[in-house]
């Protein structure tokens, strides 16, 4: 990961992101932590702010022939499948790309019908909005942070800390056999960039 939209200034992101390769940043929040909660990131004016931070952002990386990948998150500015689409629809960049990651767009709230949440999400990658944007796909399981192991990557929700686990992990919180099935059922399965979590 380069930077965040919010607070980071797309020149100092670009700065961080190397010679080649695309860039890959958070939309962020308005929170003091990285992964915390402020509700004004939900509102317009920090939405605005990010989509404004990334249109100059891609007009940057598009003057090195790179593309920009956008990673969800549920505590930032783009953080559920409605605002990703509605950013893959009037995408503030022809070299922007959404990294998705579907874990990551669920709340401890939304885990008992975690099930149906990743059906959605994996039929919108599929579907006319966001498959045209799908730069690639994070696979990754949820722990409760008690229960991970130390190298796993942290990933706040809105309950208690939920850490990035392998998709196969027979503790994680999501069916695993799910994931499985629902990433074969993407189309062109060679030639979308998957990232596990191992």
């Amino acid at each position: 990961m380069h930077g965040s939209l919010l607070p980071d200034d797309p020149a100092a992101i670009l700065s961080r992101a190397g010679a080649t390769g695309p860039i890959v940043v958070w939309s962020g929040t308005l929170a003091d932590e990285p992964f915390g909660i402020d509700p004004r990131t939900w509102l317009p004016p920090a939405r605005q702010r990010a989509r404004e931070n990334c249109a100059e952002l891609c007009r940057l990386a598009a003057m090195q022939g790179r593309p920009v990948w956008l990673r969800p998150h549920a505590r930032h500015a783009v953080g559920d499948l409605a605002i990703t689409a509605n950013w893959c629809i009037t995408p503030p960049g022809e070299n922007f790309r959404i990294l998705l990651d579907p874990a990551s767009l669920l709340t401890e709230q939304m885990l008992p019908f975690a099930s149906d949440h990743l059906t959605r999400i994996f039929l919108a990658a599929a579907g006319n909005f966001l498959a045209p944007r799908l730069g690639g796909i994070v696979l990754a399981n949820l722990l409760r942070a008690g229960s991970a192991p130390a190298h796993s990557t942290l990933a706040i929700d809105d309950g208690q800390p939920l850490i990035l686990t392998a998709p196969s992990d027979p503790s994680g919180l999501l069916p695993a056999d799910l994931l499985a099935s629902l990433l074969a059922s993407l189309p062109g399965p060679s030639s979308l960039p998957r990232f596990v979590v191992t």
